[in-house]
């Protein structure tokens, strides 16, 4: 037979619920700041498509077609 858990452990649980909700937060606030290249994940986003995404330079020379949704490429902008 399992016990319930203590009252204890649940103030635990809570708690950790709630550290890992403000991590998520903090996590999505910081990508708003500064968005980084998709594909390479440490490159600022300095490159757009026609389509509108984004990828950083040095992964975005060498697409034929988007990461995002996959539209083929026939424009690229430097963004600064």
């Amino acid at each position: 037979m399992v016990s319930p858990p203590s009252l204890k452990a649940l103030s635990v649980f809570k708690v950790l619920a709630q550290f890992l909700l403000i991590m998520g937060i903090l996590r999505q606030r910081a990508q708003l700041r500064l968005p980084v290249c998709p594909i390479c994940l440490t490159n600022p986003k300095d490159m757009a498509f026609g389509c509108g995404h984004q990828t950083c330079c040095d992964c975005g020379e060498c697409l034929t077609s988007c990461p995002i949704c996959r539209s083929d490429i026939h424009t690229r902008i430097k963004l600064y």
